[in-house]
């Protein structure tokens, strides 16, 4: 298991797991099937939401298949609505991450299976790509 911290050498996890403007201050990562990834993302006004992700498959090097949802500081499943989302906000969604060879690079592939129609759809886009970017430059640094 592998819990995160400042001491930790997760550390870099929390450099780059959260949107332009928001940080990670706390996250619990166990990574093995029915292990948990548990997280806080501070926001920009002092606010805190967690999240709570449930590993479904790993099969390495190819794939990494997790639920996500909105938790608690406990790790207890909330509502959306606990974090001020819309009630249209799924409780639960599918995370996909797919990484492939590519002649000594590795090109990742996200798949977060959400429905169409609900009012944070879109920002969880752009949320996601502000995060991958943040990872880029780290490793690139």
């Amino acid at each position: 298991m592998i819990r995160t911290n400042f001491n930790h050498k997760g550390l870099q996890l929390m450099q780059w797991w959260a949107p332009d403007g928001c940080s990670t201050p706390a996250c619990t990562v166990d990574v093995r099937i029915g292990g948990r990834f548990h997280y806080c993302m501070r926001l920009p006004d002092g606010g805190s939401v967690w999240g709570l992700g449930i590993y479904r498959e790993i099969v390495a090097p190819e794939r990494i298949v997790y639920t996500d949802m909105f938790a608690d500081a406990a790790g207890r499943p909330v509502p959306p609505t606990h974090h001020g989302m819309s009630a249209a906000h799924p409780r639960e969604t599918q995370v996909t991450v797919i990484f492939e060879d590519l002649k000594g690079s590795t090109h990742l592939t996200i798949h977060h299976a959400v429905p169409a129609a609900f009012q944070e759809r879109e920002g969880m886009g752009q949320g996601w790509n502000e995060m991958l970017d943040r990872m880029a430059g780290l490793l690139a640094g």
